[in-house]
């Protein structure tokens, strides 16, 4: 009778933790991302951005809103001055069931992206 009483007591004390866990769950916040990428769309009435990261990498969407900044030469600037083939910097956060959402957009000069990537004009 007393391995009973063990393996039930033993059950009630897993089933309790686990419960117990539950209730201290926190939800995560998402982490903002950065990266450098090229622009191949910009859809104002949509409020989209599309941007390739990488020579192999699929192109993809971004959405902005009223609190997205947009960047040029530490000049705020409109989205609309954006074009197709800008390199930019980036700074996103992913969102369930969206497109990820923009939180500032950087416009980079060519010279600073040269000496960014290493390269040379050797």
């Amino acid at each position: 009778m007393k391995p009973l009483v063990r393996r039930f007591a033993l059950g009630a004390l897993i089933v309790y933790s686990f419960s117990f866990t539950a209730i201290e769950a926190h939800p995560r916040l998402p982490k903002p991302s950065v990266t450098l990428a090229i622009i191949l769309a910009v859809d104002v009435d949509t409020q989209s951005l599309v941007i390739k990261t990488g020579k192999y990498e699929k192109p993809f969407v971004l959405d902005w809103n009223e609190e997205t900044t947009f960047l040029r030469r530490d000049h705020q600037v409109d989205a609309a001055s954006l074009k197709r083939g800008d390199t930019v910097e980036v700074h996103y956060k992913h969102i369930s069931f969206r497109n990820p959402l923009l939180k500032k957009v950087i416009v980079l000069p060519p010279a600073s992206i040269r000496s960014e990537s290493g390269r040379s004009n050797e």
